[in-house]
């Protein structure tokens, strides 16, 4: 009984969520009430809940319409290929329904089954990644974004390189905070740039395994999402994606930068830690 309370009680709390989510990205799409998108934060922290729902559940099937039901409001992101948002919460999706069934020893084909809705929103997103030429110089920030990573020297600094990133800071909309790592392969050489990114990703990878290994799925999500943050902003860097919706932090997106603080909080574990420390000892 007790268990069921849970499930409802999770059930609920991430339809609710949905809803807001979905009415605040119907406001945005057509620019009536709010002038920004603030959806997408959420959306990094759905799939806690996602977890704690698929834990308590036992039906596969149920798991299944579950995952769909909060896959189909996703499509909306699609309406300005907002890619990195559906990246993040397909692969996300995946990886709660692989921990979900291997907890219960589910066989693989039900996992899959479970997670169908989350691996269609990965081959949408993978699709909509594919299906416009990287650089064809149709969309004029790319054709930049690409010329300076082009004419960028290995070490060191290029002169056309940096005429590109000119033309990228003049555009509106701060785009040159946008294409900062760009900037950094301009000035400082793409395999610095490179390393750097691989050593971070490499660590957070760590993290992910030392989580998996102890079992503390809460930390071993919230660094899957930073990591998979992180890939995705620096292919919008160099081009890949269109737009990057999760800018990096500490550039002016303070409700970003305070989403990643939390997601660094639960990745080290601090609510358990003061969990422990304000929990009334036991005679």
């Amino acid at each position: 009984m007790i268990v069921n309370n849970i499930k409802k009680y999770y059930i609920s709390l991430s339809c609710i969520l949905l809803v807001i989510i979905s009415v605040f990205k119907l406001t945005y799409i057509n620019r009536e009430y709010f002038g920004a998108d603030y959806s997408v934060y959420a959306l990094l922290f759905m799939p806690f809940l996602y977890c704690k729902v698929l834990d308590n559940t036992d039906d596969a099937s149920m798991k299944m319409c579950f995952n769909w039901i909060c896959v189909v409001p996703m499509s909306m992101y699609l309406y300005r290929r907002q890619l990195d948002v559906l990246f993040t919460y397909s692969i996300m999706g995946l990886l709660i329904t692989f921990l979900a069934g291997n907890r219960r020893k589910g066989r693989i084909a039900e996992t899959l089954g479970v997670g169908s809705g989350f691996i269609f929103l990965n081959i949408v997103s993978l699709y909509f990644t594919l299906s416009q030429p990287l650089f064809d110089g149709a969309d004029y920030k790319r054709y930049c974004v690409y010329n300076a990573l082009k004419n960028a020297k290995m070490f060191g600094f290029s002169r056309n390189a940096e005429e590109y990133l000119n033309m990228l800071g003049n555009m509106p909309l701060k785009l040159s905070n946008k294409y900062f790592i760009a900037q950094n392969i301009v000035s400082h050489g793409i395999v610095p740039v490179f390393l750097a990114v691989l050593i971070i990703v490499a660590a957070l990878s760590a993290a992910i395994c030392v989580s998996y290994r102890k079992r503390r799925y809460l930390p071993m999500m919230a660094a899957a999402t930073i990591t998979i943050q992180i890939i995705c902003y620096f292919l919008a860097n160099i081009g890949v994606f269109e737009n990057c919706v999760y800018e990096i932090i500490f550039h002016g997106n303070i409700m970003y930068t305070l989403c990643v603080l939390v997601l660094v909080f639960i990745m080290f574990d601090v609510p358990r830690g003061v969990w422990h420390v304000l929990k009334p000892a036991h005679n």
